[in-house]
């Protein structure tokens, strides 16, 4: 049997929810990936631009306390 091994919407929900984070930087995967992958930290009551960020690869992220 072969599995894709990536996790579910649900999965990813559940860690964002267990874990906590303060910023969340989608970092795997294409840009449709990535779009729905912010909608769901959104949902998680995230802002796109303040802590959850969409970078290019190469790019640098500050981030202050």
């Amino acid at each position: 049997m072969h599995v894709s091994g990536h996790a579910y919407r649900e999965d990813h929900w559940e860690l964002l929810r267990m874990v906590n984070p303060e910023h969340v930087i989608p970092a795997h995967g294409d840009l449709e990936m990535h779009g729905h992958y912010i909608e769901l930290a959104e949902d998680a009551g995230y802002v796109l631009g303040s802590t959850v960020h969409l970078l290019r690869n190469g790019e640098v992220l500050y981030i202050e306390e």
